[in-house]
C-alpha cells in the first residue's frame, strides 16, 4: 500500500494551508458552543453556572469559570432554586 505524503504550502508571507486550516476549526467550534449555550434557557445556565453574558466568553475561550460562581450554582440547585 502506498503512502500519501501531505505537504503544506508556505507562501512568503508565512501563511500556511494548515494554518487556515486550524483557524477556520476554531472558528466552528467556537460557533458551535456559541449556538448551543444559546439554546439553553436562563435557568439552564444558572445549573451549570452561566449566565448569558458569559457566552461570548466562553465561546473565545477567554472565560474561566469561577470557583465562586460554581459553588453558588450547585447551592442553588440544592435548594432547589431555578
Amino acid at each position: 500500500m502506498a503512502a500519501i505524503a501531505f505537504r503544506t504550502t508556505t507562501v512568503k508571507s508565512g501563511f500556511s494551508l494548515s494554518s487556515l486550516i486550524g483557524v477556520i476549526a476554531d472558528w466552528n467550534d467556537a460557533s458551535m458552543t456559541r449556538n448551543s449555550l444559546n439554546k439553553l434557557s436562563a435557568g439552564e445556565l444558572d445549573d451549570i453556572g452561566l449566565m448569558r453574558g458569559d457566552i461570548e466568553g466562553i465561546a473565545r475561550g477567554n472565560l474561566i469559570r469561577s470557583p465562586c460562581r460554581a459553588a453558588q450554582a450547585a447551592t442553588n440547585t440544592k435548594k432547589g432554586r431555578v
